[in-house]
């Protein structure tokens, strides 16, 4: 015996209990991964502000074997300005606290 299709088609979409299940096991998965992501956010924050200072450093070394002294600023080296995507530079002097 075949089934009236009304009564087929009259059951559409997903039930309130799917929509809560889903919704809270899509909550658990992302409250798992926020501290990695975190994390990976500020290892590369960590890792920019490295390399900025191990560019100046050389920088540094390079003047002192240039002219004897260190530079007063980072604007008198030759580092070149990088679009610095976590930090900005100010500008530090020297003899200043």
């Amino acid at each position: 015996m075949q089934r009236p299709f009304h009564r087929a088609s009259k059951r559409k979409g997903f039930s309130l209990f799917q929509l809560v299940v889903v919704t809270v096991s899509v909550g658990v998965v992302a409250a798992a991964g926020m501290p990695r992501f975190v994390r990976s956010v500020e290892k590369a924050r960590a890792a920019e502000a490295f390399s900025y200072l191990e560019t100046v450093r050389a920088a540094q070394e390079r003047r002192l074997s240039q002219t004897g002294a260190y530079a007063g600023s980072v604007a008198d080296l030759d580092v070149p300005r990088a679009a610095l995507k976590y930090f900005r530079v100010g500008a530090v002097e020297a003899g200043t606290t």
